[in-house]
């Protein structure tokens, strides 16, 4: 079983029409693997990245002239290289070693998860508190509602056709 890399964001551009983005994997060698000490509970290890900072090691594949083949190919090796040189961080800006520890990053990543169950919270509290106006509504209209069909009986008259407005009521 291969060994992948996923670099979340690795390839793409964040601005303009043509924005963009893509996950760069690749497969991790043995030894790599074991140096980085990340494989130990998985076959695929998440790393993120700035958006289109891989793109850094894309290069075009010239033929011997230096003649471009319309082709390209990811440097997997230096990639891993300046991964294995940041100290194999979980949240990599390309060239810098994160400055949190793996426990930090995973107390990070449980204080977002906090955060979206606070906002999940807000979110069904704000539903709930429309969903109440909606039915206090709704209750005010059915009031309203009987209110005008029993002054609609109130106000008819037996005279002449039946259910006829009687204006004459004070």
């Amino acid at each position: 079983m291969d060994l992948l890399l996923r670099f979340q964001g690795g390839f793409g551009v964040d601005s303009g029409p043509d924005s963009y983005c893509q996950d760069t994997i690749i497969t991790v060698p043995q030894d790599v693997a074991e140096k980085s000490g990340r494989f130990e509970t998985d076959f695929v290890v998440n790393v993120k990245v700035p958006l289109g900072s891989m793109n850094r090691f894309l290069h075009p594949t010239c033929d011997e002239a230096e003649n471009f083949l319309r082709d390209w190919y990811f440097d997997v090796a230096s990639a891993l290289a300046e991964w294995a040189e940041a100290n194999y961080p979980l949240n990599w800006e390309l060239g810098v070693a994160s400055d949190l520890t793996d426990s930090e990053l995973a107390e990070a990543d449980h204080l977002d998860e906090l955060y979206d169950a606070r906002l999940d919270e807000l979110y069904y509290a704000h539903l709930a508190d429309l969903f109440e106006e909606d039915q206090l509504v709704e209750n005010q209209l059915a009031e309203a509602n009987e209110w005008a069909e029993e002054a609609r009986i109130a106000g008819c008259s037996t005279e002449g056709a039946p259910y006829s407005w009687n204006y004459d009521m004070q």
